[in-house]
Parts: C-alpha cells; structure tokens; sequence
C-alpha cells in the first residue's frame, strides 16, 4: 500500500487492478478543507512511503476524517508532531468538537497538555480501572487536591495512582501554546539533572556534510537552501558534528529530520552520491587513495539508533533479551556476539528496567527490601508481548548499551510517562552510576514522597559493582524530538530545519542550560 500516492491513500484508491471505485466516493469539498488544514496539499502526489512520521501521522488522521465518522477515536494524536502542527491539529480537533461532528475521544498520557476544548475526563489507574471521571474541572481539581494532600502527609499515594505520573498534568494547548504548570511544579521546583558541561569540546570531525541537498525528482525534501559558510554562499546542508557533541535536531514536519537519521546510518541509497563523511571517510573512497570502502556494516556498528522506523521493522517473535543482544548483530535476526562484559551489561541494564520491562512484575511496594535477581521473564516474553511503553525503553536501551561512536534517538522518549521517561534519560546520561532517591523526607503515611526524589549516587556502584555507564566523552548524542521534555538535559548544539521549499536556511545555536525547563530557549529555536 505505501507505494501508493497519498491522494490515493486519502480517496481509498489502493486496490490493484480494481474494476470500479466506491460510488460514493469522497466529498471533493470535505476533502479539500481537510488536506488544507492538516498541511497536506503539496505531498497529495508523493507515495505513502517517502511521508516522514509526522506527515504519516497526519495522513491518517486526515483519512479518519474523509470518513464523516459520527464518533472519531484518536490514539496520542499529537505524538511525533511538530509545535506549529500539534497547535493547527489542535484547532480543528476543537471545531469538530464545538460542532458535535463528529463526537471525539482522545487518548493520551497524563504528561501531555490538555487541549483546552476537552470538556470532560477520564483517568485510568495503573490496574486499568477508571479512577477519576467527570467534567473537565472538577477532575482536575481532584487529582491536584490528590497531589497536593500526598505531598504535603495528609493523604496516603494510591499504588494504582501514583503521583509521580501527574508531575506534569495541568498544563493546557492553547492556540498560543501550551500554557500553565504541571501539578506537580506546581507544589515543588522541576527535578533537573546536574549536567556537567564542557564548554569546550574539540574531538574528530565524525559526521561531515559538506552540501547535501536530497531530492526526488522535481521535489527537493532536505537542503533545498543557500547559507553562508566561510564567507561563501554554498548550496545544501552544511554540518560538522564532532566527538563528545551532543545535539537536538529539531524543525516542522517534512523538513528532513528523517532523512538526516537516514543518511547518517547510510540507510538512504543517495549516501554514495552527496558530500558526506561519516568518521572521517567517504562511502566510496576517491580513486587512487588506497583506501578501501566504508561499507554498510563498519557504520551500523558504530552507530546506536532508537527511532519509529527501528520500532516498525523490529521483529516481534523476539523475546526481549534478544532484542537488547541485537545491538551485537549486524541485523536484527542474525546472530549476535557478545563478550563476557557485554553479557554483564546486558543482564545489568535487564535488572535495571525489570519493572518497566517485565510484564509479570510485581508492584514495587511487594518487592520493597527485596532485590529480584532471576532474569527468565526476559527469555520469555516477546518484543511483540510488551507493552507500547515497554518497547520503546527496550529500543532506547538497545541504541546507548553498546557505547557506539554515534547515538541517535529519533523521538526515543515518545510513549513513556514521565517517571520512565526521566528514570532513561538519568540512565542515559550516568548508567548505573546514579539513581533516583526520595531519602529527604517523608509523608505523613510513612512512604517517601515521589516527586521529592533526588538524584543520588549508587550504593552498589560505590562497592564497585557497575557494569553500564553513561555517554562518554567521545561519543556524539544527536536527539530528534517535537517536545522539549523528551529532549535530554545534557543537549548544548542545536540544528532547526526550515519547513520544506521555503527556501529558508538551516540555523544553528547553543544553549546555556537544559531545554525541558525553559520554554523561552524552546521559543529561540523554533523562532517564536
């Protein structure tokens, strides 16, 4: 089906050899408001197959829609979107909202701004009950009374709601943005973490595009601009990512950002022919040089990669150590070779996350004092057995475990809530180093209070018992992300790409500090 159009997709056209269409066909009027308003009209003619996530994600939407469905179920709609989309999406949700046309029932994760025409809740707990439900407000309120009689003694954390899921709860998409705090900002200042930074990282060149423009045909989908570079106007994409760099890639929907993932990990079949060097030698080497190819598999096996696509094609007969030790193959089916260090990281970073992991286990406040070492859940269970959360971690931790030269995380953080979210990126940044603690103090029902938790260094890595750490320094973060929270703390380099033919430049910056706590550094990139 991908090799169809997208006007194909959208009309229902994806049958081969069809003797006749549906006679009713599609409202040629609804048709043209709904490509207008989810900004499809320019890839109407592009196959499915070339769409990035985003603009796949809006397709679908889009064919949704074409339905005239009287009740329209959406999934995290605006996961994988960019600001300007999430906020355009966001309007015409809210128009079929006020119309009553179709009825809407939107799904997504209590981390996720609240778009401000919902009009009533549901909050599911962790047993899949419904703990909460009625009009908008008066939940709300509810659950902040909930977080705020928790934090402060007076209540005692339900197992099935804990609070540290509602830390960011609140806050609400608006035409203008997003607006307000989290519930739980709201009673404690934002948990960072301390990130030493290195003002200055000077390492080897291992990713060197030097005028990359990336066309089909007629229709030119990444470096369709001129810069300045030395002092000369060039055409294309020009960057230089060093060793110890760690970078966010940002920009709107179709800008390229998933093109850039491809051309890194020579996946993209134009590799050969742009100006690119990845750790310092071109694909084809120049003639004469003696230098031999850089082949498909040296760069796989350099390269740590978490992305939609990754989540697409990976196997689900795998079970989920296989799925980690696949960071040792050079595909995900074949065999892998592990060393003995490789054999403890991999059962290290397994405990880690078993309870993200495993669906069998048991609640934390059952295996309080009791340290779970049996790791046969992981032999058994398949990829295809987790849950969407759970296969995300898995991917993540699949992309940082073997300390390649290159990670990239291509909106790796998507599908967790923030307590999972956060607990990756610490693991990210320090491995087994460090750990979240809530020894400061107590609530008044004897536990420790979630959203106190601090970052505290590991008892057992005191006694010398790590297997997996964190980024070292030679290595390079890329992180592609539309939500500054799922953008690590440790990003300094930023690349935003102009939205597609507008002939605009690429533009660069560094930061001063993390992006997931100030909004006015995500304004500066996005141009807001």
């Amino acid at each position: 089906m991908t090799d169809f159009s997208l006007r194909d997709y959208l009309l229902g056209n994806t049958q081969f050899n069809a003797l006749k269409l549906d006679d009713q066909g599609v409202d040629p009027k609804l048709l043209e408001r709904v490509v207008v308003d989810l900004k499809l009209e320019t890839l109407l003619d592009l196959p499915v197959a070339f769409l990035s996530n985003g603009q796949g994600r809006r397709a679908r939407i889009a064919r949704a829609l074409l339905t005239s469905p009287e009740v329209l179920l959406l999934d995290e709609p605006f996961m994988g979107l960019d600001p300007p989309t999430v906020r355009g999406l966001s309007g015409i949700l809210g128009g079929m909202a006020e119309r009553g046309a179709p009825r809407l029932v939107v799904s997504g994760r209590p981390q996720d701004p609240l778009p401000e025409w919902i009009s009533h809740l549901t909050y599911l707990r962790t047993d899949c009950q419904v703990g909460v439900m009625g009009d908008r407000e008066t939940v709300l309120e509810g659950l902040r009374g909930y977080v705020r009689g928790v934090w402060k003694g007076g209540l005692s954390e339900d197992e099935t709601m804990p609070v540290h899921v509602l830390g960011e709860m609140g806050r609400v998409l608006t035409e203008g943005g997003i607006q307000g705090v989290g519930m739980g900002e709201e009673v404690a200042d934002v948990k960072t973490e301390d990130v030493e930074v290195v003002e200055e990282r000077i390492g080897k060149p291992l990713v060197e595009m030097e005028g990359c423009r990336v066309r089909y045909g007629d229709k030119v989908v990444l470096g369709g601009w001129s810069e300045e570079v030395d002092g000369q106007k060039r055409d294309g994409l020009h960057w230089t990512v060093r060793q110890g760099e760690r970078w966010g890639v940002f920009g709107p929907n179709g800008s390229g950002k998933t093109t850039i993932v491809s051309l890194l990990c020579s996946d993209h079949p134009q590799t050969y022919s742009l100006p690119i060097k990845l750790f310092g030698r071109s694909r084809l080497p120049e003639p004469g040089s003696g230098q031999h190819p850089l082949t498909y598999w040296d760069i796989q096996s350099r390269i740590g990669h978490s992305s939609p696509e990754i989540h697409q094609h990976m196997p689900r007969r795998l079970t989920t150590r296989q799925v980690l030790e696949s960071a040792w193959a050079d595909t995900f089916l074949s065999k892998p070779t592990l060393d003995e260090t490789a054999k403890g990281q991999v059962n290290a970073t397994l405990k880690w996350f078993a309870h993200e992991l495993n669906p069998s286990a048991p609640t934390p406040s059952a295996v309080l004092g009791k340290q779970e070492d049996s790791l046969a859940w992981a032999d058994e269970y398949m990829f295809g057995e987790l849950s969407f959360s759970a296969q995300r971690i898995l991917l993540f931790l699949r992309a940082i475990i073997k300390h390649q030269d290159i990670v990239v995380l291509d909106e790796a953080f998507s599908g967790m809530d923030e307590a999972v979210r956060d607990k990756c990126m610490l693991f990210l940044a320090h491995g087994e180093k460090k750990m979240y603690s809530s020894d400061f103090s107590k609530s008044g029902s004897g536990k420790h209070s979630p959203m106190e938790a601090s970052v505290v260094d590991n008892p057992a890595v005191l006694a010398g018992n790590a297997n997996v750490t964190g980024l070292k320094d030679h290595q390079v973060l890329i992180c592609i992300s539309h939500v500054k929270e799922e953008v690590p703390d440790c990003v300094r380099e930023w690349l935003c790409l102009p939205e597609a033919n507008t002939g605009q430049a690429a533009r660069f910056g560094r930061l001063d500090g993390p992006l997931r706590t100030d909004s006015k550094r995500w304004g500066d990139i996005w141009g807001a």
